[in-house]
């Protein structure tokens, strides 16, 4: 791909949470410009091209063949066993009570876990830490 040329992406999701982590997922992609989110079809559709069918599974093919280097990171993360256990808690939906609770921790315990995973995988943002850590422990 041409160094200066971008793919010019608008993300649309009824989801909020899966539109902004797809948002972060592909912002990391410097030959990916994100330039507009939707949450309904009707407000994509304002002065944006709406992709669908085949056009938009190839899009999806590319970015994710060209995505492999970031899912091999994944691998990569080398999240301590406390950490990974408490990673499989926060992605089922527990908080940081709940989880303290299960794995016999203050919740101060479970911030300061929080916070490392958090750093090693580069978000602050605890629905885009999920969201990103449902995809590296998937890989």
């Amino acid at each position: 791909m041409d160094s200066g040329r971008k793919i010019s992406v608008m993300l649309v999701d009824d989801h909020k949470i899966m539109l902004e982590g797809l948002e972060t997922l592909l912002s990391i992609r410097s030959e990916i410009e994100i330039v507009g989110t939707a949450q309904t079809g009707e407000e994509a559709l304002s002065g944006n091209l709406l992709l669908t069918g085949k056009v938009a599974k190839k899009l999806a093919l590319t970015i994710r063949n060209k995505n492999r280097g970031f899912e091999k990171a994944g691998k990569e993360l080398e999240l301590t066993q406390k950490e990974l256990d408490l990673a499989r808690l926060l992605i089922e939906g527990y908080n940081s009570k709940e989880i303290a609770g299960k794995l016999f921790l203050t919740q101060g315990t479970v911030k300061n876990y929080l916070s490392d995973i958090y750093s090693k995988i580069g978000t602050n943002d605890r629905a885009k830490a999920v969201l990103l850590l449902k995809r590296y422990l998937s890989t």
